[in-house]
């Protein structure tokens, strides 16, 4: 491969290998053990080969956050072959975390780990036994682990080997399911896969070690040797670098520094980041380059370039690299001096200017941080290769305890300005996923293409198949395997008709994709995929979600007052046809097509009016609006209703798409003169027309 990049061919943006268009869907998953079913005592067995050399490997147990004792016997694991003993009779195990919650009796060849609740107001720890880091294994021998395991009440237990480093590289476990789903995934044309990489960052003096990095690659490719590797690399730097670098590690409105996350406006933090990320690509391209399409670095919270915590509640920007930052940027707008907001002024209903500016800072600091990061792939890829990165969910992060400003995600505009990134990501909204939902989109996608850049979804909604209950978004997806497959039908279908691109997630790496039903439904609609690619159609909704950016920085922090503005979707969602998603700087730019605004809160108002020009215009504060008077404006702005009640609409002819929400009949009419159909669905079913 000599480059994989992103062009524009029919007004559509879309991915180019070697100049040959390709389907912008991928795999994403990561080495990672399944829970195994624990209740009576029983024996679990496995073999694996290590991926690597290492003197200083680990054994972990973790027990889930069922309250009650679970117990370990007889750990072994011997070298196959020689019988080598690499964990006998008398294991040194440790704790973590170390403190008196953790309750661990040791003892006759293994331990009693009692799993308790964490204190209240305090978060549920990564509660485990490990065994000392001194565990030989060479790369390409076989290992055989033995041990027995009980537990009241029942529940699953977690088996993995580890090497410790910068992060922690999986080596084996039981039930490993990450190489399955990328032969699956290969067998119906998706080679391209996206894991986790570890980012090397050495203490000063110590080398870099690139092995981590390159065993994940080298799992991928043993899977499927025509596999597009593309790496998601997290930027954060190791207890060393925060150690000695105190005045740009994160702090909150409590004071609290929550236990070590460098502020992503710390200037060494983006200068070091960038440093030793440009030379893991270098590494990689040099290592693997025919097989890289691109890079996505990711920092901050969950890696998606949102401030850390500010979910909860949290206020960030109390460091002092971010009051030295402040300064510098209020210098940059020539504005006057002024000290960061408390947090009473920031918790205040209505923001003084200061707060406004602050938010506005807020945003354009983590998105120039996250550019960094994009700069840095662009430059140590020669330019030749893909850079993603997590940004813009301004639709999403309406109802945040905190405001959603805080969150830093308003200042898209400045991605979509740079050369340094080609594809912009998010998840499928956590709001209305579910079997019968409207599966929205976080971000002004639309917006995102018009300025020559892909939208990608991340489909990383449960599936059937999961076994967890702790992710982010566990309590919604589907619990069946029809289910499972009228939400992707949904998802599929609203991701060709708005030429956006995805990758399907498995999100813990315990199997969500492991099952060829899966994968077949995904081939049955790859001809789709192939139709738009061939004949590039630009999606022309004829109804539009916008934002404004400035506005978000306006916002009170209030998530209940807020939340209707992110509700806007479902209400939209509903109505009977498709809508698109822009930026207010578009709409006024004259650039959306669509007949009907509806524009989420905003002080442009009277320049919106002006530039109507016989567009319907509906506003929505913080009250709300219902899809029946949504209804009411598109049939008065004569947009194309596709369905007369509620039903998810995806539409981009020839292809049309109906997710039902309700079970009973959907009467579908085709915008052009055809026929209308009438469909007798469940809910949560979707159907094709074509």
């Amino acid at each position: 491969m000599k480059t994989a990049r992103v062009r524009t061919v029919g007004g559509v943006p879309r991915i180019e290998v070697d100049g040959k268009p390709t389907r912008a869907r991928l795999f994403w998953g990561g080495a990672s053990a399944s829970p195994v079913p624990i209740g009576a005592e029983r024996e679990i067995t496995f073999s694996f080969v290590a991926p690597l050399t290492t003197q200083t490997g680990t054994i972990h147990f973790r027990f889930g956050r069922e309250l009650g004792k679970v117990g370990v016997r007889g750990v072994r694991i011997v070298e196959a072959g020689s019988g080598r003993v690499v964990l006998g009779a008398e294991p040194a195990w440790k704790v973590w975390p170390p403190t008196e919650e953790s309750h661990v009796e040791f003892g006759a060849g293994g331990f009693v780990a009692h799993v308790v609740a964490p204190p209240p107001g305090k978060e549920w720890p990564d509660f485990h036994v490990f065994h000392e880091h001194q565990l030989k294994l060479t790369k390409g021998k076989i290992y055989q682990v033995s041990l027995s395991a009980e537990a009241t009440p029942a529940r699953s237990l977690t088996v993995a080997l580890y090497q410790p480093g910068t992060s922690y590289t999986f080596l084996a476990g039981p039930s490993v399911q990450f190489e399955s789903q990328v032969k699956l995934a290969a067998g119906v044309g998706v080679n391209i896969v996206s894991f986790e990489v570890a980012l090397p960052w050495p203490a000063p003096g110590e080398p870099l070690d690139f092995q981590a990095s390159d065993v994940a690659c080298e799992r991928v490719l043993a899977a499927n040797p025509k596999a597009l590797l593309l790496p998601r690399i997290g930027v954060y730097p190791p207890p060393h670098w925060l150690k000695s670098h105190p005045d740009d590690v994160m702090r909150w409105d409590d004071g609290d520094h929550g236990g070590g996350m460098a502020s992503a406006a710390s200037v060494a933090y983006q200068r070091d980041g960038a440093e030793h990320l440009s030379a893991l690509v270098t590494h990689l391209e040099a290592t693997f380059g025919e097989r890289m399409i691109g890079y996505h670095p990711t920092g901050q919270n969950t890696g998606e370039w949102f401030w850390m915590d500010s979910w909860t509640g949290a206020l960030p920007g109390y460091t002092a690299c971010d009051r030295t930052a402040w300064d510098a940027w209020r210098a940059a707008q020539k504005l006057p001096p002024a000290p960061v907001p408390t947090p009473a002024e920031r918790k205040a209903k209505t923001p003084s200017p200061t707060v406004v500016d602050f938010h506005r800072f807020l945003s354009e600091t983590i998105a120039d941080a996250a550019l960094v990061m994009a700069s840095a792939v662009r430059k140590a890829s020669k330019g030749k290769k893909l850079s993603l990165l997590f940004y813009g969910y301004g639709f999403e992060f309406a109802p945040m305890p905190s405001g959603p400003a805080n969150s830093g995600h308003y200042a898209l505009h400045k991605l979509l300005t740079s050369p340094a990134v080609d594809i912009i990501c998010g998840p499928f909204s956590y709001f209305e996923r579910s079997i019968g939902g409207v599966g929205p989109v976080m971000s002004a996608a639309e917006s995102v293409l018009a300025a020559g850049k892909l939208w990608l979804n991340e489909d990383d909604t449960r599936t059937y198949l999961a076994k967890e209950r702790t992710f982010p978004g566990w309590d919604s997806g589907a619990d069946t395997l029809e289910g499972t497959l009228g939400v992707l039908r949904r998802n599929l279908a609203q991701n060709a008709c708005r030429n956006h691109a995805t990758w399907w997630m498995d999100l813990p790496g315990t199997g969500w994709f492991d099952d060829p039903k899966l994968w077949e439904e995904i081939r049955r609609f790859a001809a789709w995929d192939d139709y738009f690619l061939a004949h590039p159609t630009p999606f022309k909704p004829e109804i539009a979600l916008v934002l404004d950016e400035t506005a978000a920085y306006q916002l009170s922090p209030n998530a209940t007052q807020n939340a209707p503005l992110s509700a806007t979707r479902k209400a939209l969602g509903l109505v009977g046809a498709p809508y698109g998603q822009y930026l207010l700087t578009d709409v006024l730019a004259g650039t959306c097509p669509a007949k009907v605004l509806v524009v989420l809160t905003t002080s442009q108002r009277i320049a919106l009016e002006r530039r109507a020009n016989g567009k319907v215009l509906v506003f929505v504060d913080e009250k709300g609006v219902t899809t029946e008077a949504l209804r009411a404006a598109c049939r008065a702005a004569k947009v194309h209703l596709y369905t007369q009640t509620d039903a998810v609409v995806f539409a981009n002819e020839p292809l049309i798409a109906v997710h039902a929400v309700k079970d009973g009949p959907v009467t579908v009419t085709p915008r052009h003169g055809g026929k209308p159909v009438t469909l007798t669905l469940k809910k949560g079913e979707t159907a094709w027309l074509l």
